[in-house]
């Protein structure tokens, strides 16, 4: 009697937030409350009312909403013919069963219930005869680069020889991981043009799999000494993480400490400088901070790409 209750209660709720002005009733699409409400209706009631609810601009939060209803093929590709509006949302939805871009996510594919990567192709197809777009071509790219008909296209990339062994550092050794990593340059959706390109692309690839920390540059130092602590090798560095973590002030703040704690190691706090508003560190090897500093010299023609940070100060 209690679960029919609920659920009445949501079902009025959704109701009548139906009522509301279309701006309104996007205002509540990032708030919790609508997310648990539609998981408490049955799936094709849920899918319903974001159906009718549904309006311009068409946020990546419609998309959640869809997905989070694990939506079958069908479902999506009735949306892609439906309107503009639902074609936008269903890509979007489609998008989320795709490895994340941005986290150590090696998982493969998943697919939507019924899917294949041959309906999926043509969907997209669908969806840009109907609607073409940049939005649209920007998650085709994604799309067809996920779920491939064959093999993925690999394109030549000339990688040069200090940031091969630069790999081998800021990866710790990891054959794999290197090997990984030049195999998605090979087959990347948009690949590097240039050597920037491809170590920036590195500092990337190594972030996302706990190599090293990149952090934007008001982070303060807890997040800093935080992030550094969850890198792979960290149980291996002679570092107070307790007293560094509860440092007080800004990210760069805390450099000096932990590189007067490394000072009387074998390992030297590297900073990578991103040409952006994120910078990065690492934790390394002394005797491999000159491959590092070589790449910056020599193959960058960047000096400042990499500073090496001994007892506090810069070297």
């Amino acid at each position: 009697m209690r679960f029919w209750r609920q659920r009445r209660r949501f079902k009025g709720i959704l109701q009548q937030l139906l009522k509301e002005p279309a701006a309104e009733i996007r205002s509540h699409i990032r708030h919790p409350d609508l997310s648990k409400s539609l998981s408490e209706l049955p799936q094709e009631d849920a899918i319903a009312w974001i159906e009718i609810a549904l309006s311009s601009p068409v946020v990546s939060e419609w998309g959640d909403l869809f997905y989070e209803l694990d939506p079958s093929w069908e479902e999506l590709d009735r949306w892609v013919c439906l309107s503009k509006e639902h074609c936008l949302a269903a890509v979007d939805a489609l998008l989320r069963f795709a490895p994340s871009e941005f986290h150590n996510d090696e998982s493969p594919a998943r697919y939507p219930r019924g899917a294949t990567n041959q309906n999926i192709h043509q969907l997209i197809d669908r969806a840009i005869a109907r609607y073409d777009n940049h939005r649209l071509r920007e998650a085709e790219k994604r799309i067809r680069h996920v779920w491939p008909l064959g093999e993925l296209s690999r394109h030549p990339i000339v990688i040069h020889e200090l940031i091969k062994q630069a790999a081998h550092i800021l990866l710790r050794g990891d054959s794999l991981a290197v090997r990984r990593w030049i195999d998605e340059l090979e087959t990347a959706i948009d690949p590097p043009a240039n050597a920037e390109g491809v170590w920036m692309n590195l500092l990337t690839y190594a972030e996302r799999f706990d190599f090293i920390g990149i952090f934007h540059h008001r982070a303060s130092s807890a997040v800093v000494v935080g992030r550094l602590r969850e890198c792979r090798g960290s149980t291996d560095v002679p570092l107070d993480w307790v007293l560094l973590e509860v440092a007080d002030g800004i990210g760069d703040e805390v450099v000096p400490a932990i590189a007067l704690q490394l000072s009387h190691s074998k390992y030297s706090l590297v900073e990578l400088d991103t040409q952006g508003s994120d910078w990065g560190l690492a934790i390394v090897p002394t005797h491999d901070t000159e491959g590092l500093i070589m790449v910056a010299e020599d193959c960058l023609r960047r000096p400042t790409a990499v500073k090496v940070h001994d007892d506090g100060a810069n070297v």
